[in-house]
């Protein structure tokens, strides 16, 4: 099992004045480095903050339209903060590249070692995130990809965050989990947390912390059980 978590810290190796501070707080995923940990898994937690290099982007992706593609020249509430200049972009591009380039070569090798690989695309989100009111909003969001997300596995993690009392939805407010490769041997799912499940509007974690890790850790144990019985 692979564990991505591409957007928990607010780190900047360059400083942008320019940078508003709540947008990048409120656009980082606080503590989901903490929150998905499981024995045996690989992690992959970027040490930066997407607001120098997006690791979950596509190359060409449609948001370069909008100055968030892989790198960001604007946050996702239209501020300005930084232009494409060539050493800073060749310097993101290469990280990405390398980034994606471990990324694939594990689930490669988990593949040929066992059979079968699970990647959990691991994120939180808020209502400042979205344009949906804060009621309409579940606590857990559940991304797929048609082609590389089984309905078995989906369903699963669904009934184990249901059992502990979380609201569930698939594909909203996101859709999509990171695809590394393409195998039949690979699975890919998105992981959603809202952030009212355990994070103040200042940034710091509340009561729900610890039992939504808890919760965690019986997902990512139903998923390694997974992992398991297919490699059997």
């Amino acid at each position: 099992m692979i564990l991505h978590i591409p957007h928990s810290s607010i780190n900047m190796p360059v400083f942008y004045p320019d940078l508003p501070e709540l947008h990048l707080k409120r656009h980082t995923d606080w503590f989901t480095d903490e929150l998905f940990e499981f024995e045996g898994a690989t992690r992959f937690v970027f040490e930066y903050s997407r607001f120098y290099a997006d690791m979950e982007r596509l190359e060409h992706d449609p948001l370069e339209s909008k100055g968030m593609g892989i790198f960001y020249t604007r946050t996702p509430w239209d501020a300005l903060y930084r232009d494409i200049e060539d050493e800073q972009y060749q310097k993101v591009m290469a990280l990405y590249h390398k980034w994606h380039e471990a990324l694939a070569k594990e689930a490669q090798q988990q593949i040929k070692e066992n059979g079968y690989c699970v990647l959990v695309d691991c994120h939180s989100f808020s209502h400042h995130q979205v344009e949906d009111e804060e009621e309409s909003l579940p606590d857990i969001n559940i991304g797929t990809n048609p082609k590389s997300t089984s309905q078995k596995l989906t369903y699963l993690i669904q009934a184990t965050f249901e059992e502990a009392g979380y609201s569930v939805s698939i594909n909203y407010p996101y859709a999509y989990s990171i695809e590394p490769v393409q195998s039949r041997g690979f699975e890919t799912i998105m992981i959603e947390i809202n952030k009212r499940c355990y994070l103040t509007e200042t940034f710091t974690k509340t009561q729900g912390f610890q039992p939504l890790k808890k919760t965690l850790h019986d997902v990512l144990t139903v998923i390694s059980s997974c992992v398991e019985s297919r490699n059997e």
